[in-house]
């Protein structure tokens, strides 16, 4: 395994961040780009099939109570943020 380790320094408050990835060595390239350039991603939750499992595992661990919490659940999601971005790819 390896590990990348990227910071981020906020001026502001003097904050600084660490995250750490773990991964295996023959992927390290590929994530190290990932992280520093500019990459297209784009959501890989299968809305079609399994939106619904994902809201009904929220509503059973209580997170979700009702259809406006839902909403906002979605809303938090990467896959409403790149829906928002490229509505063509959904």
């Amino acid at each position: 395994s390896s590990s990348s380790s990227s910071s981020s320094n906020n001026n502001n408050n003097n904050n600084h961040n660490t995250a750490y990835i773990l991964c295996h060595h023959n992927r390290e390239s590929y994530l190290r780009k990932f992280l520093l350039d500019s990459y297209p991603i784009e959501s890989h939750l299968d809305c079609d099939n399994h939106l619904e499992d994902l809201l009904n595992a929220e509503i059973a661990a209580e997170t979700i109570s009702n259809a406006d919490e839902a909403i906002d659940f979605v809303t938090w999601t990467f896959y409403y943020f790149r829906l928002s971005q490229n509505p063509n790819y959904y």
